[in-house]
């Protein structure tokens, strides 16, 4: 499913180990032009001596006798041979350029790293290109991304289309459609959720679920409402890649007895395991980058003193998903790392 964040990453290891594979290639150079000099000042000295054959041979012998280090048979000798410091050592130039910043390898787990700031993220020129052919499904802060894309330039995150309606929950997309329900408009008419999805033709579907269940059910239920909406999404459309946006928080001073942040992150809990557990989702944390140091919605990010969102906290969004279609590289600066480590915090 993740198809596409695998390619970029290999594209990457590949990139790096042509690096490698050059510096390898230039030390051994390196080496054997100093050898040649050094056999070439041994000749001159002992010419007419008789004790070239003999020098020769001895350096034939050390280096087939039984005092030769054998080459690493294993990759964790092979990447002991190579290091940081050795490589610096020759090219010190090179590894101050490399080393200014610290990178997180595009994994699985690693989308599990929640660093300071989305500012943190190293986004492929072409990310954006990830979400085209999508669909973004979701609420009425679903419906904030929609209005945020549509004011900004053209071909912004490869135009992903919409289905999304206010006070939409998990519980409605399950529902049939009635005169009462208020599934999200498309082509003129409301439809089944997994029904729009293959009339659009979309690939990769983003869902955005769960402020307008937790106030009318349990964590459980939401849980089992969004795998059943999964499941029937799939069912209709099996070619589709499906994403979970986890579901934001709420102004810590608004939250309600059932509707609170500490729900959130219990749905946001399940939901995450069930996609890493299954594979028949990926998982994208935006909310943990949008919340203060009280758990909840951060001031300039919220518009409403509740749930709803600013343009500010939609930027967060764009870096956080642009990050995802990238593999999710980090890179924080020298200078912020020594300031965050135990060491300085000491001094």
């Amino acid at each position: 499913m993740l198809d596409f964040k695998k390619n970029r990453a290999e594209k990457r290891r590949k990139k790096r180990k042509r690096k490698m594979s050059f510096t390898i290639g230039l030390l051994a150079c390196i080496g054997v032009g100093i050898g040649g000099i050094y056999f070439y000042k041994i000749i001159k000295m002992r010419e007419g001596t008789g004790e070239v054959n003999d020098t020769l041979q001895q350096s034939v012998e050390v280096e087939s006798g039984d005092e030769q280090r054998e080459e690493p048979t294993t990759e964790v000798e092979q990447k002991e041979e190579m290091t940081t410091e050795n490589i610096a050592a020759t090219f010190p130039t090179v590894m101050e350029i490399e080393t200014t910043t610290t990178a997180i390898e595009p994994t699985t787990s690693n989308y599990d790293v929640i660093p300071a700031s989305a500012d943190y993220f190293v986004f492929e020129p072409d990310a954006d290109s990830f979400f085209q052919n999508s669909v973004f499904v979701g609420d009425s802060v679903m419906m904030g991304y929609r209005n945020y894309c549509m004011n900004q330039e053209p071909e912004f995150l490869g135009e992903p289309e919409f289905l999304v309606s206010g006070s939409y929950s998990l519980r409605m997309a399950l529902s049939p459609v009635s005169k009462d329900s208020i599934h999200p408009i498309y082509q003129g008419e409301q439809r089944r959720i997994w029904d729009s999805i293959a009339m659009t033709g979309a690939k990769r579907i983003f869902l955005c679920f769960g402020l307008n269940d937790l106030g009318m059910e349990t964590v459980e239920l939401a849980t089992s409402n969004y795998i059943e909406l999964i499941t029937k999404i799939k069912e209709v459309n099996p070619d589709v890649e499906i994403f979970v946006i986890s579901t934001t928080y709420m102004k810590a001073e608004s939250q309600l007895e059932d509707l609170n942040n500490t729900n959130i992150r219990l749905l946001n809990d399940a939901v995450k395991e069930y996609c890493k557990t299954t594979q028949e989702a990926g998982f994208i944390n935006i909310a943990d980058f949008l919340i203060g140091e009280d758990g909840g919605l951060k001031e300039e990010y919220c518009s409403d003193n509740y749930v709803h969102q600013t343009n500010a906290a939609y930027e967060v969004w764009t870096k956080v998903l642009r990050a995802y279609a990238s593999g999710w590289i980090v890179e924080i600066p020298e200078e912020i790392l020594e300031e965050t480590s135990p060491e300085t915090v000491a001094q």
